[in-house]
């Protein structure tokens, strides 16, 4: 089974950078440290060709109290894909190894977070 969880700070760098080319945002002092300090607590999924990050996906991994009962949970966000890889299914690719990940921690709610 592949391994699709990004780890290491310079993954998390590629990750930043395609976030900024797949989105087409500007990139900022202040929400490079926004996003740096978020990512700290979270799980990053990717995709590489070669060396380069063509896709990726964010899950914020937290508790919640519905009605007196605590539940794992996992919020996806930031789901990103570079232009000249889109419609390889690859998001998809992602986005079932993070559920995958989340069932075997019996993480039972996920929730999609959309910009």
């Amino acid at each position: 089974m592949p391994q699709f969880r990004l780890n290491s700070a310079e993954d998390l760098e590629k990750f930043y950078q395609l976030y900024f080319y797949a989105f087409n945002a500007l990139d900022e002092p202040s929400w490079r440290k926004y996003f740096f300090e978020r990512y700290q607590h979270g799980l990053i999924y990717g995709i590489k060709q070669g060396e380069k990050l063509t896709n990726g996906l964010y899950s914020l991994p937290f508790k919640v109290d519905f009605h007196g009962t605590k539940y794992l949970m996992s919020g996806i966000g930031d789901v990103a894909t570079a232009p000249e890889s889109a419609g390889q299914c690859r998001a998809s690719t992602l986005l079932q190894a993070a559920l995958n990940e989340m069932s075997a921690n019996k993480v039972t709610l996920s929730y999609g977070a959309l910009h």
